[in-house]
């Protein structure tokens, strides 16, 4: 039994997960800035906090089997697999970055537990004025993480399918 099949039907699968779980989170970072209940903000951002471990299980295997198959295939000698996995990697660390500084002082005006730094979990605190709350997503963009989403993603397909060099 060969191993590489089965690698790349858990590469799609895990890409495929990615996408399911992510389309949820980046549906509520479209509804947060029309939304002003305090109520439904709460529940939005619960529903988001559930995605993470899929997510991460998801982006995990996405990069494990991107390794494997990199190396089974002979594709690491390639430029475009090398351009693709750090373009990849790159993406995974900026969009969480972004999402966090954006999202994590959210949560902290609402009165919900927020992330600080690297993963630094801090428990719910008073929350802030509802206009603290609104100013706080007011600076959010969803369009550029969803545009940037689509593009790297077109471009790594791209490499993905065309393997260009």
């Amino acid at each position: 039994m060969q191993l590489y099949p089965w690698t790349l039907w858990l590469h799609i699968f895990f890409a495929t997960l990615f996408f399911f779980v992510h389309g949820t989170a980046m549906a509520i970072a479209f509804r947060l800035p029309v939304e002003k209940d305090p109520k439904t903000l709460h529940a939005l951002l619960n529903i988001s906090g559930i995605t993470f471990m899929p997510m991460g299980v998801s982006m995990l295997g996405l990069l494990i089997t991107s390794l494997y198959m990199g190396f089974a295939a002979g594709w690491i000698k390639q430029g475009w697999w090398w351009i693709s996995f750090v373009l990849m990697l790159g993406f995974i660390v900026w969009m969480t970055w972004h999402s966090r500084a954006i999202y994590s002082p959210i949560r902290k005006a609402l009165g919900l537990p927020h992330m600080t730094g690297f993963g630094t979990e801090n428990p719910a605190e008073e929350p802030a004025s509802m206009q603290e709350v609104e100013r706080l997503i007011a600076k959010s963009n969803p369009r550029l993480l969803a545009w940037a989403g689509i593009i790297v993603t077109a471009v790594v397909l791209w490499f993905m399918t065309f393997k260009p060099f």
